[in-house]
């Protein structure tokens, strides 16, 4: 169900909030691909939107990061924890990631996902990302999908 629940609230976080960021990634990825401390650090001194998805009982249950470089804006971590998946957590992070980004009139907004990661790669079709390259070998020997949504058309019809 896409962005099926209405009572995710959103957060953009800070330092104050490395302790839940560090949980759900924990929780969201294996300990070869896991961001550090310092790495998330840096991801919220970088200057873009770091999100955190609230489940209506408060409790945080998904985290996207973005950055803008010109007429581009990249997502560059989306988790969510195991529990609270296909739930709309995720989801409601990326749009509000997405609209963030178009306020800068950003053309496009990229991502790349591991290309046996199914359920993530088709969040971002349904969300209207579509591959445009493959990363042969790129996640410790796992290919990476290159995935783009084109906003240039839609900021012109508005």
């Amino acid at each position: 169900m896409l962005g099926g629940l209405v009572d995710v609230s959103l957060t953009c976080a800070s330092t104050a909030q490395l302790p839940e960021l560090l949980t759900i990634e924990r929780a969201a990825f294996d300990t070869t691909t896991q961001w550090s401390a310092q790495l998330w650090r840096e991801e919220l001194a970088a200057g873009g939107l770091v999100l955190l998805a609230n489940a209506p009982d408060g409790t945080p249950a998904a985290v996207a990061a973005f950055r803008v470089s010109g007429n581009t804006a990249e997502v560059f971590r989306v988790a969510t924890l195991p529990a609270r998946r296909r739930a709309g957590h995720a989801t409601r992070c990326l749009r509000a990631g997405i609209d963030w980004a178009r306020s800068f009139g950003v053309h496009e907004v990229l991502l790349e996902v591991a290309a046996d990661n199914i359920a993530a790669s088709t969040l971002y079709e349904q969300l209207g990302f579509a591959t445009f390259n493959r990363r042969v070998g790129y996640y410790q020997g796992k290919d990476a999908l290159l995935m783009r949504l084109e906003l240039a058309e839609e900021q012109e019809q508005l």
